[in-house]
């Protein structure tokens, strides 16, 4: 590979770096994307790790002119040997990012940045629902514990 050809390849490295294309795209797939979240491995040789699998697909474009986005991002932690990731995003079937590991491979950018861009706001928006929603189960949680140990001791309002 000569020199500028290389070069070229490490400006694009910047700029998906710069546009924060993994981290949007794995923050879209892991809120919005469906699959398994934290799915543990089974038998002997897998129960030391953790595996999330999520694929969030989408359209976009105009009427006429639609076009298919697919976010594909798989994680694995293993216990003793740090994580291994995969993600890659598709446009109609064609690759336009792809990073394994550290390593990215491949990198076109295009208006389906855009849409990834509206993807991303939507996570945020499913995320903090998420967390809301959370929080309003622990806090009901809290009140029925709370609730039980007051009746156990005859200490409810009723008595």
């Amino acid at each position: 590979m000569t020199s500028g050809l290389q070069d070229k390849i490490d400006a694009r490295k910047i700029q998906a770096m710069e546009r924060d294309i993994k981290g949007k795209a794995i923050h879209a797939a892991i809120n919005l994307g469906k699959g398994d979240l934290n799915l543990r491995g089974s038998g002997e040789a897998s129960s030391d790790r953790v595996m999330t699998n999520r694929v969030y697909a989408t359209t976009f474009g105009l009427l006429g002119e639609r076009r298919k986005l697919i976010i594909a991002y798989r994680n694995t932690v293993y216990n003793d040997a740090g994580e291994y990731s995969t993600l890659k995003i598709t446009v109609d079937e064609d690759t336009v990012f792809d990073q394994r590991g550290d390593d990215l491979d491949g990198y076109r950018p295009g208006t389906w940045e855009a849409e990834l861009d509206r993807i991303q706001e939507e996570a945020a928006d499913a995320e903090a629902l998420t967390a809301t929603r959370a929080k309003d189960r622990e806090i009901a949680a809290e009140k029925e514990s709370a609730a039980a140990v007051r009746r156990a001791w005859g200490l409810d309002d009723a008595a």
